[in-house]
C-alpha cells in the first residue's frame, strides 16, 4: 500500500513538473517551481525552473527574456518616472481647478492619464519581454504654485526631461543590439515631439494672457492647444 502511494505521488510530480515546463516555454512571467513535498511553490522571476525529482531539487536556467537585464532595469526606472509625471499632473489639475480655472485643470488632468497610459505601456512590455516589473518609490510631486506660468513652466521642464530620458532608453537599447527594444521606444520618441510642442504652446498662451488667466481659459475652451499642422495633409 505504501509503495503504490509512493508511486502515485511520483507519477503525480512528473505530470505537474512536465505541465509546468510547458507554461515556461510559453512564456509565462515568472515560473512555478515544485519542492521535494510535490506542494508548488511560486517563483519570484523568469529564468530559472525548478524540478522535483523524488527528494531532490534540479535547477535550471532558462533563458526567457527577449532584452538584457540591464534594459529591463531602465525601463523599470522610466517607469517610475512616468508614474511621478502623471501624478505632478494630477497636482497641478487639482491646482487649477482651485483657482477656478477649469480648462487649465482639465487639460493637465488629461495629461496626468496620458502619464499613466506611458507608464502601464512600459509595465506591458516588460512583462512582454519576459522581464520582472519592478517599480522604485516615487517621490510626492510639488502642489503649490506662485504663479500659472511656474506650473507650465515645471511642467515643459518634465516633458524635457523625459524625452531626454527616452533618448537615453534608445541609446542603451542600441549599444546592446536591441532592435525590439529600440522598435518599441519609437511611439514614444513621436509622442513625445508632441508632448513638449503642446507644453510649449500652452507656456506662451499662459504668457500672453498674463495676470488676467481667464482669457487663457477661454481661449482654451474655444481654440484648445494647437500644433502647426502638417504642410504635407493639405
Amino acid at each position: 500500500m505504501q509503495r503504490t502511494f509512493t508511486s502515485e505521488l511520483f507519477t503525480s510530480q512528473v505530470i505537474i513538473s512536465s505541465f509546468l515546463q510547458r507554461r515556461l516555454s510559453a512564456g509565462n512571467l515568472c515560473s512555478p517551481a515544485i519542492g521535494t513535498t510535490g506542494l508548488i511553490r511560486s517563483h519570484p522571476c523568469p529564468g530559472t525552473t525548478v524540478v522535483a525529482r523524488r527528494n531532490r531539487v534540479i535547477r535550471a536556467n532558462i533563458p526567457t527574456m527577449l532584452t538584457s537585464q540591464k534594459v529591463i532595469d531602465a525601463i523599470n526606472e522610466q517607469i517610475g518616472y512616468e508614474f511621478s509625471a502623471s501624478l505632478q499632473y494630477y497636482a497641478i489639475g487639482a491646482h487649477f481647478a482651485a483657482e477656478a480655472l477649469p480648462q487649465l485643470s482639465q487639460h493637465f488632468f488629461r495629461q496626468a492619464e496620458e502619464e499613466k497610459g506611458h507608464a502601464l505601456r512600459f509595465i506591458k512590455y516588460v512583462v512582454d519581454a519576459g522581464g520582472c516589473v519592478v517599480i522604485p518609490a516615487i517621490d510626492a510631486p510639488q502642489s503649490k504654485f506662485k504663479t500659472a506660468r511656474d506650473a507650465v513652466k515645471l511642467s515643459l521642464d518634465q516633458e524635457i526631461h523625459v524625452t531626454n530620458q527616452i533618448n537615453g532608453l534608445v541609446e542603451l537599447a542600441r549599444k546592446q543590439n536591441d532592435y525590439i527594444t529600440i522598435n518599441f521606444l519609437q511611439w514614444f520618441l513621436t509622442e513625445q515631439l508632441e508632448e513638449v510642442s503642446s507644453m510649449d504652446n500652452l507656456l506662451k498662451i499662459v504668457d500672453r494672457a498674463g495676470e488676467d488667466l481667464l482669457k487663457a481659459d477661454e481661449y482654451l475652451a474655444r481654440v484648445g492647444i494647437k500644433t502647426m499642422p502638417d504642410p504635407s495633409a493639405t
